[in-house]
């Protein structure tokens, strides 16, 4: 098909598609997985499905809204990695299923793993040859902070090129079950359920597919690396602002064709064993359903972060509170996260330190970290108390920089015949300037564009 299929992915050539009415969600939102995909573009090292939604006819029926996504299968590898031949690749599924070429390098890896103890840290080397651990690590992430119902023991994907020039890495694939879908006590999908200790030690959980995080995390090295990107993509990748970009665009994009929709499909009864209850019957009910979305993301993460020091043995958080003068001035990295202006609540665990950095924007140089002439070197912060950091900048010409808030109020009052007193509200501009009328009062500010 040659076609650029997903606005934001730029592939114009495609061998095959999916289209998914929602899948477990179909009777909910439809888009639950669509969402979970997402939020992991743009901040997680992982491979995901792009999506849009499309109207649907068979035979010229009308049969609403779906999920046209990619096609997990080796043209898609290809597609992501261009130097990757889509007939050498391995790609696997579940406990060892080969969808394409072979299992047994997978196999091997595994009774590598289960038989040599991962705290020894040449055994962990030699996993780290094998396994993209970041790609892993984000993966694994996504699936425990989702409360993915269906996993660790189904819905996996995984691959690796058959001439091993790459490591093994994993694909988000199916996740709709998660996020609050059901409240259902048995069944762990709600904002407070304890899917960290479900994905090491879960008693229904069958033993191989908890084998590789349980034994990684027992070396000191992978398991800091997993706590501190744990706290990253609470911080960054799951903050209520960047959900809410998320879902208010799917409340825009598909509010005109929705009552269509509904009319189409809300007296149905077909809906996915427990997970739904009939279907959603006006514009406002798909809201409803949304907005469950919404809250589980606004309540998740202090509940996981304290599932996190409880199965593994943490004994506090503190917060990072990161400020910049000028706000303009550039942008403050922590490890590989750029902080938003509109952060969230940022929150690291004790006994994993962070690194911050400060990238001045155009026109401004980097002045110092808590003072304008501080330390200009990358600052490693160990979390031990909760800190506020300032990162300063300084213009490079000082008249290039305006400032995003400008001075108001100006008042003059005249003191004597030769003295007049002015004063301002000031703006967060770096320099002053006043400029007075002659014969007139002082009660206007200069604007752009006028000569005085």
């Amino acid at each position: 098909i040659p076609c650029q299929l997903f606005p934001d992915l730029p592939l114009a050539d495609f061998k095959a598609f999916k289209i998914r009415n929602g899948g477990s969600d179909w009777s909910s939102t439809g888009i639950r997985d669509v969402v979970n995909q997402q939020l992991c573009n743009g901040t997680m090292d992982i491979e995901t499905q792009r999506y849009r939604q499309v109207i649907v006819y068979i035979n010229g029926e009308y049969c609403g809204i779906s999920n046209l996504s990619e096609k997990i299968d080796e043209d898609y590898l290809h597609g992501r990695f261009h130097q990757v031949n889509s007939d050498s690749n391995v790609l696997n599924y579940n406990n060892a299923k080969v969808i394409k070429v072979s299992t047994t390098g997978y196999n091997n890896l595994i009774s590598f793993i289960d038989n040599n103890p991962m705290s020894d840290p040449a055994n962990y080397q030699y996993v780290t040859t094998q396994i993209d651990i970041l790609n892993y690590i984000n993966y694994t992430i996504s699936r425990i902070y989702y409360a993915t119902t269906d996993w660790p023991s189904n819905n996996i994907k995984y691959w690796r090129p058959q001439d091993l020039s790459m490591k093994w890495r994993w694909i988000q694939w199916d996740t709709d079950r998660s996020t609050s879908i059901t409240q259902d006590p048995n069944r762990a999908c709600d904002y407070d359920d304890n899917t960290v200790k479900w994905a090491i030690r879960g008693s229904s959980v069958p033993a191989w597919a908890k084998l590789i995080l349980s034994n990684l995390l027992e070396n000191p090295d992978f398991k800091r690396s997993f706590v501190t990107q744990f706290a990253h993509h609470m911080n960054f990748t799951y903050c209520i602002n960047r959900v809410d970009s998320v879902l208010n665009h799917y409340r825009t994009s598909l509010n005109t064709e929705l009552p269509r929709h509904i009319q189409r499909w809300q007296y149905t009864n077909d809906t996915i064993d427990y997970y739904a209850v009939g279907y959603y019957r006006s514009v406002a009910e798909w809201n409803t359903e949304v907005d469950t979305i919404r809250r589980f993301f606004n309540l998740r993460a202090p509940y996981v972060r304290e599932h996190i020091m409880d199965e593994l043995g943490i004994s506090d958080t503190f917060h990072l509170a990161i400020s910049k003068v000028p706000i303009q001035g550039g942008t403050v990295m922590i490890d590989t996260f750029p902080v938003p202006n509109n952060q969230c609540d940022l929150v690291y665990f004790e006994g994993c330190p962070v690194t911050l950095r400060a990238i001045p924007a155009p026109g401004f140089r980097f002045a110092g970290w808590t003072t304008a002439a501080g330390d200009t070197l990358p600052l490693t912060w160990s979390p031990g108390s909760d800190t506020n950091v300032v990162a300063y900048f300084t213009p490079n010409n000082p008249l290039a920089a305006e400032p995003t808030v400008n001075a108001s109020a100006p008042a003059t009052v005249l003191s004597d015949c030769t003295h007049l007193n002015l004063s301002w509200v000031r703006g967060n501009g770096t320099s002053r300037l006043i400029v007075m009328k002659i014969g007139g009062p002082g009660d206007r500010l200069p604007a752009d564009g006028n000569s005085y």
